[in-house]
């Protein structure tokens, strides 16, 4: 491949594995986390994931600016970040289907180890799951070798239909504030504050695990949550599979270039 020289970005296990991992296909890698880093000369730069927090590039001093400002003639890939802080030519490898596939299959496994962790009983309980994307179809079907009473509650129709076919109940957000605390565990996969009202009816039996990006399903800042067990959950891949989680970024990042070298 014409272009070879990848910088790498961050700091983790996750991100050294995303180096290791085109290393050994034969790339020249880089890997800073620091802003005294030198960036130009690059042919490409991979962000890590979660890619931003306060202006910062994650797991690092760097500021997003130092990066854009360095970028030159190198393509830059990154997570989660909003497309609109990122150049016209970025692209997320979030967006890939293949990551997307295997990532919520990492989630999944790691909303399984924390439940357990947090001694969350997960054993025929009733479990509500909040938004049927690729992580919430994923966490069901790892739930299912715990339990039949899962429940999916989600915004379009058609999703609520879908979730019936592998034999989950179904309901729409509408039913969130009345219905949740029925559940012993709920587990939000939607990154919008739809759950507000709802986590204020949860008592001592509830258990909520968040597993969505930012700004989360409800605001915690301003909602008591001491009577239930609240588990903050952010990225399960990097916590619990972060060779795995950064073989993958590697992998997609290739497929990407790969897809547009004759664009």
């Amino acid at each position: 491949m014409n272009g070879g020289r990848f910088l790498i970005i961050g700091s983790g296990e996750r991100m050294s594995s995303c180096a290791d991992t085109l290393a050994d296909k034969g790339f020249s890698v880089g890997i800073i986390s620091s802003a005294s880093a030198y960036i130009n000369g690059w042919d490409h730069i991979i962000l890590p994931l979660p890619t931003l927090s306060g202006g910062l590039i994650c797991g690092t001093d760097i500021p997003l600016s130092h990066v854009l400002s360095g970028l030159g003639g190198a393509r830059l890939f990154y997570g989660n970040a909003p497309e609109s802080s990122m150049p016209e030519n970025a692209v997320s490898y979030c967006a890939a289907k293949r990551f997307l596939d295997i990532n919520s299959d990492l989630t999944a496994r790691g909303v399984i180890l924390t439940a357990g962790e947090n001694d969350i009983s997960l054993d025929g309980g009733s479990v509500a799951v909040i938004g049927y994307g690729s992580c919430g179809r994923a966490i069901c079907r790892e739930l299912k070798s715990f339990t039949n009473d899962i429940t999916v509650y989600a915004r379009s129709p058609g999703a609520t239909q879908a979730a019936r076919k592998p034999g989950c109940s179904s309901g729409d957000f509408a039913q969130l504030e009345a219905a949740l605390k029925k559940h012993d565990v709920i587990i939000n996969t939607v990154p919008a504050h739809i759950l507000d009202r709802a986590v204020r009816g949860f008592g001592k039996n509830n258990a909520y695990i968040e597993i969505a990006s930012e700004p989360f399903g409800f605001d915690a800042s301003v909602t008591d949550t001491s009577g239930f067990k609240y588990i903050k959950a952010p990225g399960l891949p990097g916590k619990y599979f972060p060779r795995e989680s950064g073989a993958l970024i590697a992998d997609t990042v290739l497929e990407l270039i790969g897809e547009g070298k004759n664009e």
